[in-house]
């Protein structure tokens, strides 16, 4: 049951990091496109700015992607845990056709 329950808050804690990293990028990508319209709207060359920002929010999205392959994959192995221990546990109950 330890095991499960280990399996369960990784789990969580994966789903959360995914969540920030998500968030990370699409802070980025919306102060990207403010510098864009300020770019266009000042006059000034806030180009490289731009592109940085793009690129960084980028990375927290390939970060993202990562750590959700990884919760998937805890997920998967958590249902498996639960499935052994509710197969492990005898019930005098009736199973429902």
């Amino acid at each position: 049951m330890e095991e499960h329950l280990k399996a369960a808050g990784r789990s969580i804690i994966l789903r959360h990091t995914t969540n920030r990293w998500l968030e990370y990028a699409i802070i980025a990508w919306i102060i990207g496109l403010l510098t864009l319209m300020l770019d266009r709207w000042q006059g000034w060359n806030l180009t490289s700015v731009v592109v940085s920002l793009v690129t960084l929010g980028c990375a927290c999205a390939g970060v993202a992607s990562i750590n959700n392959l990884r919760y998937i994959d805890s997920t998967r192995r958590e249902r498996v845990l639960t499935r052994q221990f509710n197969s492990g546990q005898k019930t005098d109950r009736p199973r429902p056709n």
